[in-house]
């Protein structure tokens, strides 16, 4: 039997985002040369070969590289910060990009190539390797398996975050059985103590039953009309509430670390996870300030919170280089500047408008608004996302999605 080429290209690209799921266990050991790297390369080869790529992407890049330069500029020259230029540092994460930028490459080509199998990444791929993340982070977190440590667990937690609004919508379209893995994310994560994550979850998990609920009114079952507010009063008395998850108190973790940031009140220690986070957030949006939203150049937030938060230097951190803020969104707000804020903005203003129309949504377009308006929360919970190419992948799906398929077209499937 004859192989097309087509076939060829197609079992190509999805080899590829397999190795780049996997990137951090399918690598030479005791290097950071990983199996989805090694087939860079190939990747530039295949987006060479359409020219409107080579273009698109070359500009781009050239935009990056030369904003990156200015921003390093002013880094070094007017903030003082450091004497000179780190070429080496900059380059990492100019390494760190080209890889981010390569899988919107790979899923443009896999939508162009063939458009069943693109929808066939997302309804089948990506739910099966959440599964995959559940049992990775079971074992994480289990003293027999422990040692293995091929990975931090908080990036699974990030995963796991990602996909969970899949799962949740898919069990009010019929499968039930999904309750049970729904279960297990959210007991498992508080086994994990991954509180970023599980944030993220509680927020989907309100937009979600939101729309639910308003597309039963819309049915017309009113008696949903009075569900509605019940709920909402009940998650803002468990969030005042003096319960603890693991240690820290819910009210802490919401009213009081948000109330800290408003007032850019530090803690005097960043001795936990909740006081070093909110100390990085309020330090980072300093930063923010002080360069004016010009952006402090890719890689240089974490440089300047290992300046600004010596108290945290112990240890292996004080060989670090830098401090990783545990907040990526922001960190991209910080490295990058006006325009990283701009095109942040624009997306979570489209989720926004998405959701109020929420009495029309399909199932896609509900886990864009969920996965989209929790995203700032559970992106918490790693300390970088520049290597969980996972969610890079998901990113890139929904992006191509939203190009070719109007917000209008429905899939004649309601919740």
């Amino acid at each position: 039997m004859q192989i097309s080429q087509k076939k060829i290209v197609i079992f190509f690209i999805k080899f590829i985002l397999l190795l780049a799921v996997f990137n951090d266990i399918i690598r030479v050991p005791n290097t950071v040369i990983s199996g989805y790297r090694l087939f860079l390369p190939a990747i530039l080869f295949m987006s060479l070969i359409n020219i409107q790529l080579t273009w698109k992407y070359f500009w781009l890049g050239s935009g990056l590289i030369f904003l990156l330069f200015i921003q390093n500029i002013i880094f070094c020259e007017v903030f003082k910060y450091e004497d000179t230029i780190d070429f080496v540092w900059q380059l990492r994460y100019l390494f760190y990009y080209f890889c981010i930028i390569a899988i919107f490459v790979l899923i443009h080509l896999l939508r162009k190539k063939d458009n069943v199998v693109f929808e066939k990444l997302f309804h089948k791929g990506i739910p099966l390797i959440g599964v995959f993340c559940l049992l990775a982070y079971f074992g994480a977190i289990t003293p027999s398996f422990e040692r293995i440590n091929f990975t931090n667990w908080n990036d699974y937690g990030a995963c796991l975050a990602a996909v969970f609004p899949w799962f949740f919508i898919e069990c009010f379209f019929g499968r039930r059985r999904n309750v049970i893995f729904c279960a297990a994310i959210i007991m498992t994560l508080w086994k994990g103590d991954s509180k970023s994550a599980l944030a993220g979850i509680i927020i989907q998990i309100g937009i979600i039953s939101s729309i639910a609920l308003i597309k039963r009114v819309k049915q017309g079952n009113k008696f949903l009309v009075f569900l509605l507010p019940v709920l909402l009063i009940t998650c803002f008395v468990i969030v005042l509430s003096p319960i603890k998850v693991n240690g820290y108190s819910i009210r802490e973790m919401f009213t009081g670390m948000v109330s800290r940031i408003i007032e850019g009140q530090v803690y005097e220690k960043s001795d936990t996870s909740l006081h070093f986070r909110t100390n990085a957030i309020i330090y980072t949006l300093r930063g923010i300030k002080s360069s004016y939203f010009m952006g402090i150049g890719i890689g240089n937030t974490g440089k300047l919170l290992r300046q600004l938060m010596p108290d945290v230097l112990t240890g292996q951190k004080l060989a670090s280089i830098a401090l990783s803020p545990h907040f990526a969104l922001l960190e991209f707000f910080s490295d990058c500047g006006i325009w990283a804020i701009v095109l942040c903005m624009y997306i979570f203003m489209r989720a926004i408008k998405e959701l109020f129309r929420a009495k029309n949504l399909d199932k896609k377009e509900i886990f864009f608004v969920a996965f989209t308006l929790s995203f700032p929360v559970w992106i918490m919970s790693p300390s970088s996302i520049y290597t969980i190419y996972f969610i890079f992948i998901i990113i890139a799906w929904l992006y191509e999605w939203s190009r070719t398929k109007s917000w209008k077209v429905k899939d004649k499937n309601y919740v």
